[in-house]
Parts: C-alpha cells; structure tokens; sequence
C-alpha cells in the first residue's frame, strides 16, 4: 500500500467532504416541502392552475391545507404547502405498455354530463359564506336575467384582482338548514345558478359583465364568486366498509331522493370521502324485513338524539349492525362523490331501488368485478 503525501490527502479529504455536501444538499432540497404565499384575489384552483396545469387539482390541495376554510378567498400572506406531483418513471411506462387491459381500464371514468351539469351542482357549506360581491343591476328591465344579458357586478372584495374575462358563478344562499336527523343547525346550501364573464370595468368595484350560462333563475342580487373547476368525467373508486354519514338535503330544496338527483353528505375529506368514491344508500329499519313501511323512522330518530355527536351514532349503529343487534340495513341505492370538502361532500343518486328522503345512511361500498351499475353508465377518458 502506497503512502499518500499530505497534499494528496488534504486533496482526496476536500473531495469527500464536497460530494457528501452535495449529496446531503440535493436530499435536503427534495425533502424541502414547496410552498405558495398567498397574494390577494388567489384562489386554489387558480394556485393548481398556475403550478400543476390543471384547475381541477383544487381539492387535493385544499386536504393539504385544511385550514383553509374558504377555497374561493383566501387570505392574503397564508403559506400553502404544495403537493408534489407523480411523474411516471421509464420503467412504469414500458411495464405499463404490457398491461394495456389494466391502462386502459384505469384511465375511464363515468360521463356524467347527460345527467347533470357538474358546474352547478352547488354545494353544503357549514361555514359562513361570502362571495366577492354581488348583481347590482341589469340592462334588461326584468328584475330575473337570462342568457346573453348584461349585469352590472359590484365587488366588495378583490376588486383590483378581476380581469377581463374572468368567469364568476352567480349564486345564491339558502337560510339555515338543520340535519334531518338530530334537528341541529348545520349549514347553508350554496346553489349555483348561472355563469358570468367579466366584460370591462367601468369605475372602481364596478364592472359590466355578460351572463353566459344559466341554470336556474337568475336575479338581480344575487352574489358573485369565482367560478368552480368540476369536471364531468369522474373515476368511481371503492370506500371502505363502514358508515359515513346522512344526506342531509338535496339540490333545489328536493324531497324525495331518486336516480342522479344530486344530494349534499354531511361528511367530507376530514371523513375519508373523496372525489370519485361510490358509496351505498342503506335505510337503517327496526325489524328484518323487505318491507321498508314496517320500519318506525321516529324510532331510529330516537335512537340518534341520544347521541349527539354524528361519530357516536354512527360507530353505534355500525357495531349493531355488524352484530344484527335490534337493527338491520336495508340497501336502497349507490351515489358518486362529485365534490368533497373538509366536512361535507356533494354526489349524485347512481341508482335507486326505493324512493328515499333526507337522512339516509351512506356506506362504504367496495367490489372485483365493476358492478353492473357502473358498466351501463357512459364512460369518457380521464386526462
């Protein structure tokens, strides 16, 4: 073994040290977590927009940052956490090539534009709603605005942010509405009625604006906010066996709970449910039998009054039901999560074998085999 001169060392040591500082570097760079300080007018889906390429990636950012209690106004100097995005390694695209089957498969989802218009399902707030402002007039001299018309928007918020051609939903908000269940208050729907498109600003917080879409009526009045990214193509996903809450009101102030009659959970993210996640319609019935009429709804409401908290009862019923205890489940149907948020999640009615009002149980719902009731559902390529 040959001796090294003290240069030679004092060389070799530097290198060393030089490649173990750039190994440590590099890991810590990965390991760094990307954030975004949050400017005014931001929303997430514009912050998805702007650093993924895809508006739709908002929900998945809002679970990373559950603080955040309004998607739509955010407040200025918050750091949001980015999420990192998968990129698909040589091999997984070569080894991918293989399973074509399998690819092709995975990359379909569910249609749901002939059903309903997933822009104006409108959602269940549970906390206090504020858009950026609202229609404070119209040319048409009809107080109630249709297609092509010209509405004058007056911003109470984020004015200097709105730009030529920026797209607002027109909304509106229902009073107070209680679970239909334990009677509490629980929150207010928020109901999208139309699209507008920003045409210039006239003076200030004012602007002229054209109304571009209407779902339902549009009046004068009614509030303005940023409008949400929902695709119509959704990939249905299993959902671990158990309960997860009640629809608690349905679209339009609805009573009755048919097929693609678009329903609002009162459970969300925080709660495991997901964009995409199929869950079953069960009606909870006091004895073993098909005959729901025989089942006393006064007495299951009973039984979820006594326990106030929704994680109690619904744990309580679900170990009863485990056990056949006094109760039983009666299966009546299958949602599609359209929209989830922190404690409430949006989902349109797949099937329907009983009519059903609010306070029907949602469980988790799994299979091998795509059920039959997503197989005769058009299907559309995910991006």
């Amino acid at each position: 073994m040959t001796n090294q001169c003290p240069a030679e060392k004092l060389r070799t040591m530097v290198v060393l040290a030089l490649t173990l500082l750039l190994i440590f570097s590099s890991s810590f760079t990965i390991a760094q977590s990307r954030t975004h300080n949050v400017r005014q007018g931001d929303t997430l889906w514009d912050i998805c927009q702007a650093y993924y390429g895809d508006s739709n990636l908002w929900p998945k950012l809002w679970e990373m940052n559950q603080f955040v209690t309004n998607p739509h106004l955010l407040k200025p100097g918050d750091v949001l956490t980015l999420f990192e995005m998968e990129e698909p390694a040589e091999g997984k695209v070569a080894e991918s090539c293989q399973k074509d089957a399998v690819s092709v498969e995975e990359r379909q989802g569910i249609d749901l534009s002939g059903f309903t218009k997933p822009e104006a399902v409108g959602y269940l707030s549970l906390v206090n709603v504020e858009g950026w402002g609202f229609i404070e007039g119209a040319t048409s001299s009809k107080l109630r605005l249709a297609q092509g018309d010209i509405a004058f928007v007056r911003f109470e918020k984020n004015a200097d942010t709105v730009r030529e051609g920026q797209e607002f939903s027109i909304t509106t908000v229902s009073p107070m509405i209680r679970h239909p269940l334990t009677n509490r208050p629980l929150g207010h729907i928020v109901a999208t009625r139309g699209i507008l498109s920003i045409k210039e600003r006239i003076k200030d917080a004012h602007f002229r604006a054209e109304v571009s879409k209407v779902f339902s009526e549009v009046d004068v009045g009614s509030l303005v906010m940023p409008a949400t990214p929902n695709s119509s193509c959704v990939r249905p996903t299993v959902t671990d066996p158990k309960l997860y809450g009640n629809i608690v009101a349905l679209k339009e102030n609805q009573q009755i709970i048919g097929q693609f009659s678009v329903v609002y959970l009162d459970s969300g993210f925080k709660d495991g449910i997901k964009r995409g996640g199929v869950f079953e319609l069960i009606k909870i019935i006091t004895v073993p039998s098909p005959n729901l009429n025989k089942d006393s709804f006064q007495e299951i409401t009973a039984k979820v009054t006594e326990k106030l908290k929704k994680e109690e009862y619904l744990a309580d019923f679900w170990k009863k039901l485990k056990e056949g205890e006094k109760i039983y489940e009666a299966s009546v149907g299958k949602i599609m999560v359209l929209e989830a948020r922190p404690d409430s999640s949006t989902a349109i009615v797949l099937s329907s074998s009983h009519e059903l009002a609010r306070g029907a149980f949602v469980k988790g719902v799994s299979w091998t085999d795509i059920p039959d009731y997503l197989v005769s559902l058009p299907s559309c390529p995910l991006e």
